[in-house]
């Protein structure tokens, strides 16, 4: 909510929002949308929070923290194996010029691909689990 250490604009955004992060402007934005409570809100590093979960226990994850290379793989790496057989991990800034490093670590961790929407969000579904024989 402080926004990304390689993004200088999202930085004096996030310090001149109320309470001088996004935080509160993150709540309002979900109450609007009326799904605040149905999500769990955790303000820590992305990659911190992610320890805070057993693994295939995410229905859904949605990525949008730092924008860096190294800061989108390391995401990636903590929550695939977070998320279900059948769950979704997905972000945004998906072939976007102004984060790069968002697609070179998406399409690095994903070489198989992943779905796009218009308006550059991406996600990729995990296989569903075998069925028992």
């Amino acid at each position: 909510f402080i926004g990304s250490y390689n993004q200088p604009d999202l930085i004096k955004r996030a310090k001149e929002a109320p309470g001088g992060n996004m935080y509160l402007t993150f709540l309002r934005n979900m109450k609007r949308a009326g799904v605040l409570d149905m999500v769990r809100v955790l303000k820590l590093p992305s990659s911190v929070a992610a320890m805070l979960f057993d693994d295939a226990s995410v229905d859904f994850c949605f990525i949008d923290a730092c924008h860096a290379y190294a800061a989108v793989a390391t995401d990636l790496a903590a929550w695939w194996p977070k998320v279900r057989p059948g769950g979704v991990l997905a972000g945004h800034d998906y072939r976007c010029d102004m984060h790069p490093g968002v697609t070179r670590a998406v399409n690095e961790f994903f070489p198989d691909g992943v779905t796009e929407k218009e308006g550059s969000v991406w996600w990729k579904e995990k296989p569903p689990s075998p069925a028992p024989v």
